[in-house]
């Protein structure tokens, strides 16, 4: 179904042109940094991450939703508030609009709060798209799919110390590697015409030669502003974890994880990744002698997670209890 399609059935906004390109991979891999810089121009939108979307694809039944089950979704989403903009109206009509005229209103809604009226893409950088892109690719069978992958130490060194995701090594080498073979598999299934995959390394060291190419592939003018400017504004909310986005590329930062994970964690890594990391054209620094830490340590590191999880449920309930509704 084109976009000019689902712009006349039940419930659409006036919607015309807006046609989806989908960023995804692994959290921490630079999907946000991506989607602000495919964003800038008038033509192109990005849109905050919009995880919830998931939880109405749950709803669904062969791509329609109930505009109560829509409402009361996104009434619950937390992250939903980030974007701004009404839920859609109760309009008293028994009809299931398609997930995919739910979705268009909503950027629609969007497009408008931030004055772009006149985009015909909109970029979604949620990382989870990587994990439902095949229900994506079915309401929008005009959509794009960028798949990125960074170096899983990368991946690691980053969200080792926030306050969500994975907090150890144990957890977040296989958390990565689930992510990029998910990745890997979606690029296999669909083809080079519908999913791209990028390199997060590739775009900050070169983006004058990877951001023309991905331009490409999604149809749409390259942007020389692409590399400074953003006109994507990371919500307050999320701006501790987007720090460097609104930054020009730092290609120092593909590197950065040899300085703040230790020989230990490094060991870990390749333990339980085995040679991925080399698949992908990331060299091993230990190799097939790579081993576990002793079981005191490993006992020592969970029991240190738990106790932050706590402090880091605790902390987090009481940020989101402040946040303005």
């Amino acid at each position: 179904m084109t976009a000019a399609a689902r712009s006349t059935a039940p419930h659409a906004l006036p919607l015309d042109r807006l046609r989806p390109v989908f960023i995804g991979g692994c959290p921490r891999s630079g999907t946000t940094l991506l989607g602000a810089m495919l964003g800038v121009g008038p033509d192109r939108l990005a849109v905050p991450e919009s995880m919830f979307k998931f939880a109405l694809l749950a709803q669904t039944d062969e791509g329609r939703i109930s505009l109560t089950a829509a409402r009361r979704v996104l009434s619950a989403d937390p992250r939903f508030d980030l974007w701004r903009v009404p839920v859609p109206p109760r309009d008293g009509s028994t009809e299931r609009p398609s997930l995919a005229v739910l979705l268009d209103g909503l950027v629609a809604a969007f497009a408008r709060r931030v004055e772009k009226p006149e985009a015909s893409i909109w970029i979604d950088h949620t990382p989870g798209n990587i994990r439902h892109a095949s229900s994506l690719l079915a309401l929008y069978p005009d959509a794009r799919i960028i798949n990125i992958v960074r170096d899983g130490r990368g991946v690691a060194a980053s969200v080792l110390p926030l306050d969500w995701g994975p907090n150890r090594m144990a957890d977040a080498a296989p958390w990565w590697a689930s992510h990029v073979a998910m990745g890997l598999a979606l690029a296999e299934r669909y083809g080079e015409e519908r999913v791209c995959t990028v390199r997060f390394e590739e775009l900050v060291s070169a983006p004058e030669t990877t951001l023309p190419r991905l331009c490409r592939f999604i149809d749409t003018p390259y942007d020389p502003r692409m590399i400074s400017l953003r006109e994507y504004a990371v919500d307050d909310y999320t701006v501790t974890d987007h720090s460097r986005v609104s930054s020009i590329p730092d290609p120092s930062r593909s590197r950065a994880w040899m300085e703040s994970l230790s020989a230990r964690q490094l060991e870990e890594f390749e333990y339980l990744t085995g040679e991925l990391a080399e698949y992908l054209g990331y060299p091993l620094l230990v190799g097939p002698g790579a081993t576990l830490p002793p079981r005191t340590d490993r006992l020592a590191s969970f029991l240190t997670d738990v106790a932050r999880r706590g402090l880091v449920d605790r902390l987090r309930r009481r940020r989101s209890e402040q946040r303005p509704r």
